[in-house]
Order: C-alpha cells, then sequence, then structure tokens
C-alpha cells in the first residue's frame, strides 16, 4: 500500500477485507483449509495488473519472508506457488480486449469495451440532465442508494471488500459525466462489474431504491423517466457478466489462446500445486 506503483489498486477496496481474503486463499492452496471468494482470474481481471507490478509484489512477499526468517525450503514452495498465480492475475484486461474481442462477438457475448472511457454517453442521455438535477441532488440520490443497498441482505455482500464512500465518489462522477456534467476518470461499467456476478434480480433491486431515492429527493417525473431509462440501459454490461462469459466465451476463449476463464469460483485452489503440508 505505501507503494506508488502499487497503491491505486487499493484505494477503492477495504484492506483488511483484501488482507482477509489473502489469508483464507493462501492457507486453503497450502493445505490449510477451505476457501470460499471469487478465484483468481475473476478477482483479478478488473485491475490491468502488469507483470512489473506483479514483480512488485513478488519482491514485498521476499522481503516479508525474510523478515519472518521462513526456512530456505518454504521460502522457495512458497515463492513458486505465487508466481505460478502470476498468468491468472496479470494484465487480464488487455489480454482479453486484444485476444478476444473478434471471438466475443461471434460469440454473442457482451462485447469488451475498446477504452476506459468508452461507455460515457453508452446510454444516450440527454446532456442537460446533469443541470436540470443538479449536484447536490445527485450526490443525495447516489448516497441513498448506496446505504440502501449495504442494508439489503441481498446486495450487502458486493460491500464487504470496498470502501463504499470511494465507490460512491465514482458513481457519481460516472453518472455526472453520462448525464452531461463533466469527465470521468476510471473503469468503465463492463470491467468494473465483470468480477461481482451480478443478477438481473440484484439488479432490480437496486434500480428500486433508485426509484425511492429519486421520490425522496423530489425529482421531477421527466428527469426520473430519462434518469431511470439511462440505468436501465446500464444493464447489459453490468448483470451476470461472469455467467455470461463462463458460459459463451469457453471455446472461443480456449481458440484465441486467451487466459481461459476457470469454471468454477474457487477453481483456482490447489491450481499451484503447492505441497499441502507448507501450512
Amino acid at each position: 500500500k505505501a507503494d506508488a506503483g502499487l497503491a491505486k489498486f487499493f484505494a477503492r477496496f477495504r484492506l483488511e477485507a483484501l488482507e482477509e481474503k489473502t489469508v483464507e486463499y493462501l492457507r486453503a492452496e497450502w493445505g490449510g483449509g477451505t476457501y470460499e471468494g471469487p478465484d483468481l482470474w475473476i478477482a483479478h481481471a478488473h485491475l490491468g495488473v502488469t507483470n512489473e507490478q506483479y514483480d512488485g509484489m513478488v519482491q514485498f512477499y521476499i522481503q516479508a519472508l525474510k523478515r519472518q526468517n521462513i526456512p530456505a525450503r518454504e521460502t522457495k514452495e512458497i515463492l513458486d506457488s505465487i508466481e505460478k498465480m502470476r498468468s491468472v492475475t496479470v494484465a487480464l484486461d488487455q489480454q482479453l480486449q486484444a485476444s478476444l474481442a473478434k471471438p466475443v462477438a461471434k460469440a454473442g457475448a457482451p462485447p469488451r469495451p475498446k477504452g476506459q472511457n468508452m461507455q460515457v454517453g453508452g446510454t444516450k442521455a440527454s446532456q442537460t440532465l446533469y443541470k436540470r438535477i443538479g449536484q447536490t441532488k445527485l450526490d443525495a440520490i447516489v448516497a441513498d442508494v448506496y446505504q440502501a443497498m449495504q442494508a439489503d441482505v441481498g446486495l450487502a455482500r458486493f460491500f464487504a471488500r470496498f470502501r463504499v464512500e470511494a465507490l460512491q465518489e465514482k458513481t457519481v462522477e460516472y453518472l455526472r459525466a453520462e448525464w452531461g456534467g463533466g469527465t470521468y476518470e476510471g473503469p468503465d461499467l463492463w470491467i468494473a462489474h465483470a468480477h461481482l456476478g451480478v443478477t438481473n434480480e440484484q439488479y432490480d433491486g437496486m434500480v428500486q431504491f433508485y426509484i425511492q431515492a429519486l421520490k425522496r429527493q423530489n425529482i421531477p417525473a421527466r428527469e426520473t423517466k430519462e434518469i431511470l431509462d439511462s440505468i436501465e440501459k446500464m444493464r447489459s454490461v453490468t448483470v451476470a457478466l461472469d455467467q455470461q462469459l463462463q458460459a459463451s466465451l469457453a471455446k472461443p476463449v480456449a481458440k484465441a489462446g486467451a487466459p481461459p476463464r476457470p469454471k468454477g469460483q474457487n477453481m483456482q485452489v490447489g491450481g499451484t500445486k503447492a505441497s499441502q503440508t507448507l501450512y
């Protein structure tokens, strides 16, 4: 987190939650229990990690192992295991974008947008919508929706790993740009949601929270309709992308030679073939 080249990855996340999941994953990988959570592919596909950044993390592991006086044999096994995770962690966004454009289109799955800001403007919302709503109302609407989602049993799990205030800020920034109020810098909707596995039912729940928030903020009927139309058009690049990719891209991905999407949520546990006595 203190490294200038790596710190950006943690801006949206609750670090303690990531640490807990990493410990749980490595414990399972090294023979010490079970793991429940996304596999490495889907957990990292949206980050765009480079080989250089992965090298930096490996160096931090080397330093940590030395500080903990881990013996040479176990150090080698741990580093071998970490190295084998590289192929399903590094530059997946770029690899998918480069090698799957044609196979994805042919398969009929949601295409990977070509640029980080590709989705801004994608709903073709009126570019005067932001001006008619205003920043204060937009902030209040988004805050209201996030508060409701965190309190909802079916949606709360999505926020366990994230700093909610960071997600709110990015959502406000995105919607402001989408509705004609500025620019947006960040991942597009496809890559921001591909790792979550959002269902249509869960998206429906979020839409209902938007409806409630718009009513509480006394948004006029015309603007309410425009906002809800815009939110609805974002569904196709947000919902069930993990499942869609898994179902429709298995053969095209394999044929294209890109990193295959593991078949199950825990597929990667055991993938490095580490000694099961290491833990």
